[in-house]
């Protein structure tokens, strides 16, 4: 079945909807099907708040501002095999998750298309969701965008198997983690982003500022592994967040920075000047890569921290001689001039 709007979305912008449901928190939607439908030109192909347990299976939206629009607590839906097409419209989605209001998690987007939006996917206080096996491609601003509310946070995602790619000036982020949800620890099990091809096309305008970028306050526990990212600036940047592993990644173009103490091994390419860079550890002893000895964090005696930038006649690093918070440190021998 076509649905088609008489005038196109991106040739003037309209406020319709293709399918429109009208659940609310004390009547929700469940068990629907959507199958087989072309939909053509509408704001957005579908608005479906409160919405449970409901399969998106082969569905062609073409020249609207968004795919699928699911505010409330929407849970345990799949959507599957569809091709969602958009405008390059300011701020437009291909399937945008949660209001911040309400929680809402269990989503499952695999083997999909989702080209010329702003961004990809966007889960706003969305939780338990995985992005599989998908094409994002010509995004304007954000791959997949995981983002915390006042009321709770985006966390515990598998972000895996994924392409995404833009041809923009302003492409920001391949995958954007903003975690910034105060209480959030009682619950974060942390997000996989793993196995992604993320990078920009090699035309003069298009720029990818960050593959993979790790930004808020609240992320514990990600793991980040196995992706290949080429970027303008940084493949791959942790700004904050506790307990990160960066595994087994190649660094096409674009370099890894953190600002925050990482598990950072097996991966190739460059490094940026960091702040603080765990570079492997063993499970008993740790080597780290950092400007000084540590002055916090609790270290155990064999700990060794390696100066990030030696210089001939200067001490290499550091040795924990004695275990605590943070131990005692003592430099090791001077390097040979």
């Amino acid at each position: 079945m076509a649905i088609v709007q008489l005038t196109r979305y991106s040739a003037t912008p309209n406020s319709h909807r293709a399918i429109a449901t009208l659940g609310t928190t004390n009547s929700r939607n469940f068990w629907h099907i959507y199958r087989d439908l072309f939909i053509d030109g509408f704001e957005w192909a579908f608005y479906v708040p409160f919405t449970w347990s409901t399969v998106f299976n082969s569905i062609v939206s073409v020249f609207g501002f968004g795919g699928i629009n699911s505010p409330g607590q929407s849970v345990n839906n799949f959507v599957s095999n569809c091709s969602l097409g958009g405008s390059s419209t300011a701020g437009s989605t291909g399937i945008l998750i949660g209001d911040g209001v309400h929680p809402t998690e269990g989503w499952m987007i695999q083997d999909s298309f989702m080209a010329y939006f702003a961004v990809g996917v966007h889960g706003l206080y969305a939780n338990n969701c995985h992005v599989r096996g998908c094409i994002i491609d010509f995004f304007q601003q954000r791959g997949v965008f995981l983002q915390s509310s006042a009321n709770g946070p985006s966390t515990n995602w598998i972000i895996s198997d994924n392409y995404m790619a833009t041809d923009s000036a302003s492409g920001a982020t391949g995958v954007w983690l903003f975690n910034n949800f105060s209480d959030s620890s009682v619950q974060h099990r942390g997000t996989v982003v793993s196995n992604n091809q993320i990078l920009r096309y090699a035309v003069p305008t298009a720029g990818l500022a960050f593959g993979i970028l790790q930004s808020g306050s609240a992320e514990e526990n990600n793991i980040i592994t196995g992706n290949r990212v080429a970027s303008t600036n940084s493949a791959c940047e942790i700004r904050a967040g506790t307990n990160t592993v960066v595994a087994n990644n190649i660094w096409k173009e674009g370099a890894f920075q953190t600002q925050v103490l990482t598990n950072y091994y097996g991966n190739e390419g460059p490094v940026a000047t960091s702040a603080a860079l765990l570079k492997q550890s063993n499970g008993i002893r740790s080597f780290y890569y950092n400007s000084a000895a540590p002055t916090s964090g609790t270290f155990v005696q064999g700990d060794i921290t390696w100066d990030i930038s030696p210089l001939a006649g200067g001490s290499p690093g550091w040795v924990c001689v004695a275990g605590g918070t943070p131990g005692t440190w003592r430099a090791m021998a001077n390097v040979a001039v």
